[in-house]
């Protein structure tokens, strides 16, 4: 583990608006998440055997129905005898707002009273789904609401999810709140999380279960800060393991954010059939990332004008209204 950190930290109360944000997002989880499943709730149809069971039925729709070539393709180097890539199937059936749409329609093939049993529960999902409070706070297709936007932002499914963004946001944000002060830094965390949602939604635009998390929102402060950043060198903490010398700190390039955090993004984003590969919504990281990355460039460059102006100002000296002392060699 490795990420940029703050070079000096001394009181909680010099970075504000950092502290207000993981407080926020801190609360949002207990009082609406914790204890939940990773989609925001409990359902039979989530148990390993039954997600099996919904790769099975969704891999045989994929092939049959074509509805997107791509995740066509892709189907044909799924193995059916698979649990591993049945399960994963069956967890991408159930954010599949189409299939579960077609669902009661679908020959299944086998048991009938279990295809019966699972046509039941898929509807129950879907009815039971929409009154979850990560529907009603996450961003999808179908949100009724354009709160959604922010408040999608702030909400977390899981305590690693969670944990593992509080992390990156309490260092990256401690870091832009001390060089361009907490409204800028919240700027760029909203406009960063709607720049990602929008990623998502166009990449995503059959998927039921609504995307939450601030992913987005640090991936936009992760690129905003490698290009904002006009040092060369900056300080990162690493930890591999809790034994003297496994972690520390250590001067490296602000540039090297990008490999380090995005182009596993990227290649994740590349290889799965869509913008979300298991839980994780890759398009919505590279949706902020790309959005902090535009604002950094813009924020260097009124910067440097700034810069410019400020230096080509000269400061007239003042000149001295008394007569200057005569010399010993002048004329009386």
């Amino acid at each position: 583990m490795i990420f940029p950190t703050p070079e000096i930290f001394r009181r909680w109360m010099d970075y504000p608006m950092t502290m207000a944000l993981l407080m926020v997002n801190t609360l949002t989880f207990f009082a609406f998440f914790f204890s939940q499943g990773d989609m925001g709730f409990s359902s039979d149809l989530l148990e390993d055997e039954q997600l099996i069971y919904t790769g099975q039925i969704y891999l045989k729709f994929i092939q049959s129905e074509k509805l997107d070539h791509h995740l066509w393709k892709w189907s044909q180097a799924q193995n059916p005898g698979s649990n591993s890539q049945m399960k994963s199937l069956g967890n991408m059936a159930l954010k599949d707002t189409q299939f579960i749409a077609s669902a009661e329609s679908i020959s299944v093939e086998g048991d009938q009273v279990r295809a019966d049993w699972w046509k039941k529960q898929i509807k129950n999902f879907s009815n039971d789904y929409q009154k979850e409070n990560l529907f009603i706070l996450g961003l999808s297709d179908r949100s009724g609401s354009p709160w959604s936007w922010l408040t999608y932002q702030f909400s977390h499914a899981t305590t690693y999810h969670l944990l593992s963004n509080c992390i990156f946001l309490f260092f990256l944000g401690c870091i832009i709140e001390k060089l361009l002060g907490s409204y800028i830094m919240i700027f760029v965390y909203i406009l960063g999380g709607a720049s990602g949602g929008l990623a998502y939604l166009l990449m995503n635009p059959q998927s039921f279960v609504p995307m939450v998390g601030a992913s987005a929102s640090i991936s936009a402060l992760l690129c905003f800060y490698a290009v904002y950043e006009q040092r060369r060198r900056i300080k990162y903490f690493y930890f591999i393991s809790p034994l003297p010398g496994h972690n520390g700190y250590i001067y490296l390039s602000p540039w090297l954010i990008f490999p380090l955090f995005l182009i596993g993004d990227i290649a994740s984003l590349l290889s799965a059939p869509t913008g979300a590969g298991g839980s994780i919504a890759y398009s919505a990281h590279i949706g902020g990332a790309g959005l902090g990355l535009a604002l950094g460039a813009l924020f260097r460059w009124v910067f440097r004008v700034k810069k410019i102006f400020w230096e080509e100002e000269v400061v007239q000296p003042v000149q001295s209204e008394e007569p200057a002392e005569a010399s010993f060699w002048d004329d009386e």
